[in-house]
């Protein structure tokens, strides 16, 4: 399976972990009767997961965390899309997208349905 990967720079490092956690073996070290140990993505999934390809790690640009501290929904949403359609022109190199919202983004993020809209 090969990921294309996208986030803030300084969360890119977190990604590329996740992606090697995804890979590797884990071994349970709690309550071992109701956990079983992870043999990786190959053996479970019957793909294995391919090397990172530069060309598919896209870092979101510094000012969406400014939209984000200004709970401006429309622009980070905004940003956010444009970050992503960059993948359009990488499309066939890659089958799925990792995509990294940062926790600081959740208030920004968050959709608020009044009860008094719904009937």
């Amino acid at each position: 399976m090969r990921l294309a990967l996208l986030g803030p720079q300084a969360n890119l490092k977190q990604l590329r972990r996740l992606v090697t956690e995804l890979a590797g073996l884990a071994k349970t070290r709690e309550v071992p009767a109701y956990y079983p140990d992870y043999p990786g993505f190959k053996k479970v999934f019957r793909i294995p997961i391919a090397p990172t390809d530069e060309r598919l790690v896209f870092s979101f640009p510094d000012e969406l965390d400014g939209h984000a501290g200004r709970l401006d929904k429309r622009a980070l949403a905004r940003g956010l899309f444009q970050c992503i359609s960059q993948l359009t022109t990488e499309r066939s190199n890659f089958d799925v997208a990792l995509i990294y919202l940062p926790p600081a983004w959740a208030d920004c993020l968050r959709m608020r349905i009044s009860t008094s809209t719904i009937t």
